[in-house]
């Protein structure tokens, strides 16, 4: 059976958390590298490699209507199981609260599954309706929170890298409480969110958990521990 993307949304400023009602199947984040190029008489051209630029993260998919979860069983039964039966959903509350953070420029942590967690700010949220269609398509996209003067007083003494900078620390934001979806356990959950699956016997104990081998789907896991 193919691993289901656990993609999930936290908002550093505010404390909300946020996960998406169906899946994109694909989910793109590019990183490339700052170039220019020189055209040299008698030679040709010559491209000169740089720092790189933001990480990017785009989403792509769709907010179905409020009633509208049954009648997507027979395209998306997978995506439901796991992204939707556990998971409270209001569609004008998921738009409101996008189009909140992305005009407060809200710091943004983005988790992947185990691929990609970074702190980002929405640069564009594009929500598109159609006549006589409740269903709301929408495109998501994010761009790398990137503060050099920051780093610069926060790691004064750690040593500077070739570009000018200093190196990134590797702290991350830790949600409050997160929903334990399908094939989920208290160890993937651990590892995912705190670094290290060793950490499942503290998670259970704080959240009464007695028996570590039963299913926790569907059941808000606190993670402080």
């Amino acid at each position: 059976m193919a691993k289901r993307l656990q993609i999930q949304f936290y908002n550093q400023s505010s404390g909300e958390s946020l996960s998406l009602p169906i899946n994109p199947a694909n989910v793109s984040l590019p990183t490339d590298i700052n170039t220019q190029s020189y055209n040299i008489i008698d030679y040709g051209e010559i491209v000169r490699l740089g720092g790189r630029n933001c990480k990017r993260a785009l989403f792509s998919n769709l907010f179905p209507s409020d009633n509208s979860f049954l009648n997507l069983l027979p395209t998306f039964f997978s995506n439901i199981l796991s992204d939707i039966f556990s998971i409270a959903f209001s569609q004008k509350d998921t738009i409101d609260k996008l189009n909140r953070w992305t005009t407060n420029k809200d710091k943004i942590r983005v988790i992947v599954s185990d691929y990609y967690n970074e702190l980002m700010q929405i640069v564009r949220f594009e929500p598109t309706i159609a006549e006589n269609n409740e269903t709301v398509h929408y495109t998501l996209e994010f761009i790398e929170y990137r503060d050099p003067e920051q780093e610069l007083f926060s790691n004064i003494g750690k040593g500077i890298l070739s570009n000018g900078l200093l190196q990134r620390t590797v702290l991350r934001a830790i949600p409050n409480s997160t929903y334990a979806r399908a094939a989920d356990d208290l160890y993937s959950i651990s590892k995912r969110f705190t670094g290290s699956g060793g950490n499942w016997r503290s998670l259970a104990k704080n959240n009464g958990i007695l028996d570590g081998t039963a299913s926790i789907v569907g059941k808000e896991i606190n993670l402080k521990w």
